[in-house]
């Protein structure tokens, strides 16, 4: 009998043992057009705004050298065809007047320019034409704490502009509970409270209330058809609300809607109007469960959702919860930001992430005992970190420890916490989860523990994250050790089972591979894996498996990477590290800097100190006199410093050098090019030199000034304020330097690896889409959709360890470095770092198969494209305008520079300080094989692929069949290397075959179809 399965556990079998190895040549030859490493960084596209009125602005885009079609979008809107060339010495110039009809707005406006080969630029600018009087738009940003508060222009900076990235969180959980009070509303974004008036249609008992804001200027929606905000009787009256925005195509708008408190979902709960799920029939009164739903089946008690109209189905972020008995009741909530795009539209990003650490058999690197050990860690916070959990007593078998998917702690019981670490960062729980003693020699003890091992991995629920790994060696394999001994199959087909089969079982559901623990039972052996119910398997999906069964793979049962909350509030592996525990501790252990990209990314915005206006700045060991002085001081020196750095500066902002840390000038406040330190106190009885703008009086050390470009009426601020807000400038603008630096100015750039060099991310991926097409296998047709995930490509990219294999020329360039500590760190950490920001850039650029706007980006989300345009080098432009998104989001926050600063002239930080080209060029062929390893598992079904499962047969692969003229395989042979693999059967396996089988029967999977010149259908007269 011949099986065809797809996709489960015979799929992932092959993929990870068969199917890698046969990519290693193909993924060699993915490479971009241009093989030659370069360290040339790509000039800057600049772009420059002048002329502001109430009506338009004029665009200036200078673009270095010759430049072919040049795209350039306003506010998401495509206005390449207003622009028109202009003269300009050695580079290329455009010119265009945009006004309203363009979409232009009054307020906050961003403008991008993408002149192919990753050569981009960014600009947000403000759409009023002067900063000496206060706007007229809605007053969002002066309640945002992320940006200075809009004031009169005698009271402080006057900023109508709203910055990259505003908190926004529910401020208690369940919906919306009926009140409207302004000291604890249901949400905030920034510190404006929704709902701010009453909702409409509110009377009775509502089930739904939304509010619905502008993508682009987060100003609320009153007006039809938005109606913003107001309630909804039922699941039928939202459908209709929702499908009337879609059909209105207002893909601008931000839709933030759940169930009110104590009100459940009724039947019919459908959100696909804006990128959410229908939710089946309704809830069961007996078991709370519908078909139909997201997850397992189960009806929503409570939802919260926040979506665009028009948005592909399932990229909304939808946290709900199911009254079913054993699941979680964590009631609707959301916590993260609003994230600019590429397009200037805000779109919500969960601001959780954690780190995790799972260390087979740990010889004392996390913990002081020599066990297994499963760490979890929140990098973003202060005193103890991290939780270190640990096995109970046992050796020689599996620990399972199952943790909340909403909170990652111990759920649904609770474990006694034990010692910290002497520094206090480190909480030890010891005696946490359950130990299972599988590898026992006494076979009933072994049985019963594999059975209930089995019962307990399939009873664990989507809300639950399961953590399984060894302690000691997790099988017993019969002394002498045979593999055969291992699942119980003992020459007897459909004999009784020993445990092992019941365990198979529970792995494959989750898609891991099983068969692979058969042959874990020598010393060091380790198995771990991280799943959930719906999360998908290794491969296709978001679970992570790991063995030293596939040491080959760079694989060693242990692994270390980041969580993130998903699209439906639940922790998530967004990235992970397969490498050895030696490595782990040469790139620093938990200590590395490897993630704090992706974690300061995500991270809620921090309100500058040097222009705060509820923080009283100390800075330089002096504190500054007065709230209203260091605002007149950081205003002062803001003018003093614009004007040092862009000599000539003129328009609006000039009092907010904030203003000008984004976009495609910021490059220009350069503290090599001018110290902020070296300004003299402007006392003009003493103060000389330039750069001077001397005090009108100055009385008890306090400077009275007016600078009629930024204020008709005067500053005032003290020696003290001056010296405070000088020294916390100076730090500012050095970290905004030296992070510019990394990220875009320095000879090894993280932009230049992501989407900018001769060889980067972008064409990475191109690159692998065309060695598919160009494929000896066979190759699709350009025009097969290929659907997949960033999360899905980072999670590809092999450990340090599988490099030297996996690469040609690695080795020759790991013999440059001596230390080899040194080479885990630069290379492990630089390529955790470049796929992490690779995968934030192509969130921000929205990569998809349209220029619609109306995606909301998550690594989670799939995105769906044709081979044929993934081959195209359209990539390259969205995830260098993406980059330059997330550019914007890090450089316009405190929270986020004061982190990324300093570790870019750290010398001992060799993930940030000063990446090599080696390191880089790294990067870029591991990002290569995970697009390829993605790309090639999600076109399987497409080139016409399948796995033939051959069961309990002899471990050879013919599968001959009978006729007159003997036995003739059925394969044409010799079978090629890396497109067959077998296992030993399992207790309880029919004999399917009466011509082939064996006393040591084994399992056979053969990668079989459409191979060109190759296969065929087989004879009449088959026995099969």
């Amino acid at each position: 009998m011949k099986q065809y399965l797809m996709l489960r556990f015979m799929f992932a079998v092959w993929s990870t043992s068969l199917l890698m190895t046969a990519l290693a040549g193909l993924e060699s030859k993915a490479q971009t057009p241009s093989q030659a490493p370069s360290n040339t960084t790509p000039s800057q596209v600049q772009i420059k705004v002048t002329n502001v009125t109430a009506q338009g602005a004029s665009v200036n885009i200078r673009i270095p050298g010759s430049a072919g079609d040049i795209k350039v979008h306003l506010n998401g809107t495509d206005v390449s065809s207003r622009f028109s060339p202009t003269d300009c010495d050695g580079a290329t110039c455009e010119t265009a007047t945009l006004t309203e009809a363009d979409g232009f707005r009054a307020a906050k406006n961003v403008i991008s320019a993408d002149a192919g080969s990753g050569m981009t630029g960014r600009l947000r600018f403000d759409g009023s034409n002067s900063s000496a009087s206060p706007s007229g738009l809605p007053q969002l940003q002066t309640m945002a704490l992320a940006a200075p508060r809009a004031q009169a222009s005698s009271g402080g900076i006057t900023s109508p502009f709203l910055p990259p990235t505003f908190t926004l969180k529910t401020l208690y959980n369940g919906g919306w509970n009926g009140q409207v009070d302004p000291a604890n509303p249901w949400f905030t974004v920034g510190t404006q409270g929704y709902p701010s008036v009453q909702p409409a249609n509110c009377s009775g008992s509502p089930i739904y209330m939304a509010v619905v804001l502008d993508r682009q200027t987060l100003v609320e929606k009153t007006s039809a058809p938005e109606s913003s905000p107001q309630c909804f009787a039922n699941s039928a009256a939202l459908k209709t609300y929702l499908s009337g925005l879609k059909t209105a195509g207002v893909t601008s708008d931000l839709v933030i809607l759940a169930s009110n408190q104590n009100a459940s979902p009724d039947s019919g709960l459908d959100l696909t109007d804006i990128g959410g799920s229908l939710y089946g029939g309704g809830p069961q009164p007996s078991t709370g469960s519908s078909g139909g739903s997201p997850i397992n089946g189960n009806y929503p008690a409570g939802i919260m959702a926040i979506g665009v109209p028009g948005a592909s189905s399932g990229t909304a972020y939808q946290q709900w919860y199911a009254s079913t008995k054993g699941y979680e009741a964590v009631t609707p909530f959301a916590i993260g930001t609003l994230q600019e795009d590429a397009f200037g539209n805000y779109n919500f990003q969960s601001s959780e992430v954690f780190e995790f650490t799972v260390s087979p058999n740990d010889p004392a690197y996390l913990s002081p005992n020599t066990t297994s050990v499963i760490t979890i860690k929140q990098p973003t916070l202060t005193g103890t970190i991290e939780y270190d959990y640990l096995p109970p007593t046992g050796n020689n078998g599996f620990w399972l420890l199952t943790l909340s998917r909403n909170t990652l702690t111990t759920y649904p019981y609770s474990c006694a916490w034990g010692n910290k670490s002497p520094d206090g960062s480190v909480q030890y729980i010891p005696n946490c989860g359950t130990f299972y003693n599988t590898g026992s020699s006494d076979s009933a003890t072994s049985k019963a523990a594999f059975q209930q091992l089995a019962s307990d991995i399939t009873n664990v629920n989507s809300w639950q994250m399961a953590f399984l790994t060894t302690v000691g060696q997790p099988v017993y394999a019969g002394s002498p050790p045979n593999v055969f001994n291992v699942g119980g199959f003992n020459g007897t087909y459909g004999g009784p089972s020993n445990g092992f089969t019941e365990f198979a079982n529970a792995l494959s559901a989750f898609g891991a591979q099983p068969n692979l623990v058969q042959y874990l039972f020598n010393s060091g052996d380790a198995y771990t894996l991280i799943t959930s119910p719906g999360m998908g398997g290794p491969l296709n999906g978001n679970s992570v498996e790991s063995t030293t069964q596939l040491s080959a793979q760079g694989q060693s049962g242990f692994v270390h990477g980041i969580m993130q909350r998903n699209l439906t509030g639940l922790f998530t592996p967004q990235q992970t590290n397969q490498e050895s525990q030696p490595v782990f501790v040469a790139k620093g252990g938990n200590k590395s800097p490897e993630f704090a990209l992706t974690e300061v990314a995500q991270q809620q915005p921090v309100d500058w100190p040097s222009s705060s206006q509820t923080a009283l700045l100390t800075a330089g060991g002096i504190k500054a006199s007065s709230i209203p002085g260091q605002i007149a001081a950081y205003r002062y020196l803001s003018y003093v410093l614009l004007n040092i750095y862009q000599q000539g500066v003129t328009g609006s902002h000039l009092d907010d050098i904030h203003y000008f840390f984004t976009g495609s000038y910021n490059t220009a406040i350069n503290y090599h090019t001018y110290d902020p330190i070296s300004i003299q106190w402007p006392n003009p009885a003493t103060v000389s030199g330039p750069y001077v703008y001397p005090c009108a009086t100055v009385s008890n050390n306090t400077c009275t000034v007016t600078i009629p470009q930024i204020d008709s009426n005067p500053l005032v601020f003290t020696q003290n304020d001056f010296l405070a807000v000088q020294s916390q400038l100076r730090s500012e603008i050095v970290y905004l330097t030296n992070t510019l630096q990394f990220l875009v100015t320095g000879s090894n750039n993280m932009k230049n690896v992501i989407s900018g060099g001769s060889t980067n991310a972008g064409l990475a991926l191109t690159g692998a889409a065309a060695t598919i097409l160009g494929s000896k296998l066979q190759p699709p047709p350009p025009q097969t959709v290929v659907t997949t995930s960033w999360q899905n490509i980072v999670s590809m990219i092999g450990g340090v360890a599988s490099l030297a294999s996996a690469i040609p020329g690695i080795g020759n360039v790991a013999g440059l470095i001596a230390d080899g500590s040194k080479l885990a760190a630069i290379f492990g950490g630089a390529t955790t770092a470049i796929g992490g920001a690779a995968s934030i850039a192509a969130g921000g650029g929205q990569i998809t198969s349209s220029s619609t706007n109306s995606a909301l980006p998550s690594a989670f989300a799939t995105f769906s494209s044709t081979i044929g345009d993934l081959a195209q080098s359209n990539l390259q432009g969205q995830l260098s305008s993406g980059f330059d998104a997330m550019t914007d989001s890090i450089t316009s926050d405190w929270g986020r520079l004061s982190i990324i600063g300093p570790m870019t002239v750290d010398s001992n930080n060799l993930v940030f300080f000063s990446p090599n080209q080696a390191a880089q060029s790294v990067a870029i062929q591991t990002l290569t094989q995970g697009a390829s390893r993605s790309f090639y598992l999600a076109l399987l079904p497409s080139l016409g692929y399948r796995i033939d499962y051959w069961q309990g047969v002899e471990p050879a692969v013919q599968m001959g069949y009978g006729n007159n003229s003997g036995c003739t395989p059925y394969y044409p042979q010799p079978i090629p290397a890396n497109v067959s693999v077998s296992f030993p059967s399992l207790g309880g396996t029919p004999q399917y075959f009466s011509q082939d089988y064996d006393l040591y029967a084994v399992d056979s999977y053969v990668v079989a179809g459409a191979v060109t010149g190759e296969g065929g259908e087989p004879p009449p007269n088959r026995d099969d």
